[in-house]
């Protein structure tokens, strides 16, 4: 495999609490932009799946690349993304790792490691 490659996998996580008992406060240190400071900044949805945003945001904001040439739309222009770093993660970087070294480059090091030392 040269080193351009990347290998992406897939891991479930579980919550004993649903997300909407969770008090998320809007005190956020991570760089928030949004769909129009990502496009100014010539980002694609690609980048964004590669700096691991959430699917459904990701998906939002290929619409509003999809729709600039035919429609102005003003309310997905305004949509943030939170640009998360590690050990935090989630649609508002809410949820953090607390087994994180600063040696992790990314969540499936983190998970790997973890199960290793268990």
């Amino acid at each position: 495999m040269n080193e351009h490659s990347h290998v992406r996998e897939i891991f479930s996580y579980c919550m004993s609490e649903w997300p909407l008992k969770f008090n998320v406060q809007n005190n956020n240190p991570s760089p928030k932009l949004t769909f129009s400071d990502l496009l100014k900044l010539n980002i694609t949805s690609q980048q964004l799946y590669h700096w691991s945003a959430p699917i459904d945001l990701i998906e939002h904001y290929q619409f509003y690349l999809n729709q600039l040439s035919t429609t102005n739309n003003s309310l997905l222009s305004r949509q943030i993304f939170y640009n998360c770093t590690m050990p935090r993660f989630g649609p508002m970087c809410q949820y953090e790792l607390i087994y994180h070294r600063p040696h992790h480059s990314s969540l499936n090091e983190i998970i790997k490691d973890f199960y290793r030392n268990f």
